[in-house]
């Protein structure tokens, strides 16, 4: 879905508790160049954090997709070997820059780490370009359909502003402008490069065995078909998985709705979730440091502030 529905936005204005959009409303008053960080940070860790975690790892997901960006994964061999920390540290990388922005320590440390990781690859602009872009679009899309409100125009454009700096510090040229930029980036990607390959495949396979581990145990067996049943059918197909039972798609559909109308009946949030240097039960049960972050190697190469 490109923008809200008017039943989306009919949604936002319903059965809500008093408080729930006073957020929402004073990060509107804010400009979304200027304040970018506290914008995002404001949604991705206190209004809308479950929606916005849930469509980052869809993000991350479609990578998997594109058979060129899925080989190099493959070559790694940290999402096959090792997919607990591999997950897990990609979305402690990301939300430590949310949390703290690209000028803190912390945010310049995750950049000089993502700068060493990828410099070692060689990979092309547009699929920097295309990955920047599902960190863009993925979770929006996801907000703007199934959330408990859609996302506003300060907002997305917050977000674009975001990884467009991120794009900028890790030295990608033609890293687009504004969120309909980011927009009309991905859906050119997606149409001309999402297609089936086994190294895709193995990812999604690996990363599976994650979400199943998330879940209680009589309900691992639903890990596969749920994902299914959460994308495209194009894209479901060229990650190997099998279409979902009959009747599971709007059935998951229909309880992220019922998801939506509770979070919007309670009463917000004060404060973000994440907490930096948090204890992990399987990949950090000590709490981590920056430098614990990404495959083992990682902490053998020099330093760089670019790729």
């Amino acid at each position: 879905m490109n923008s809200p529905s008017a039943l989306a936005r009919l949604r936002d204005i319903t059965h809500s508790h008093p408080r729930r959009y006073a957020l929402r409303d004073r990060l509107s008053s804010l400009n979304a160049v200027r304040d970018h960080e506290e914008i995002y940070r404001a949604q991705a860790t206190i209004d809308l954090a479950w929606e916005t975690r849930f469509g980052l790892n869809l993000a991350l997901y479609r990578t998997f997709a594109v058979p060129r960006i899925a080989e190099l994964l493959a070559a790694t061999g940290e999402m096959t070997t090792n997919p607990h920390k591999r997950a897990f540290d990609t979305g402690l990388w990301m939300y430590e820059l949310i949390e703290h922005g690209m000028d803190h320590e912390r945010g310049r440390e995750v950049v000089r780490g993502l700068n060493r990781m990828h410099r070692r690859f060689t990979i092309a602009d547009e699929d920097y370009r295309y990955v920047l872009a599902t960190f863009v679009v993925v979770p929006t899309r996801f907000i703007d359909d199934v959330g408990w409100r859609t996302s506003t125009l300060v907002e997305r454009e917050a977000v674009a502003a975001f990884y467009a700096r991120l794009g900028q510090l890790m030295a990608i040229p033609k890293v687009p402008v504004g969120y309909q930029g980011f927009a009309d980036l991905f859906d050119a990607y997606e149409a001309e490069h999402i297609a089936y390959s086994e190294a895709g495949a193995a990812q999604m396979r690996a990363t599976s065995t994650v979400i199943a581990q998330a879940l209680p145990d009589r309900l691992r067996w639903l890990a596969e078909p749920a994902t299914s049943a959460l994308l495209e059918p194009r894209l479901a197909a060229a990650l190997g998985l099998r279409p979902p039972p009959p009747g599971l798609r709007p059935l998951l559909r229909l309880a992220l709705r019922a998801r939506a109308v509770r979070e919007r009946r309670r009463a917000p949030a004060e404060v973000g979730w994440f907490e930096p240097g948090r204890r992990g039960r399987e990949v950090y049960p000590h709490g981590y440091e920056i430098a614990d972050l990404g495959p083992n190697w990682l902490r053998q190469e020099p330093d760089a502030s670019s790729r």
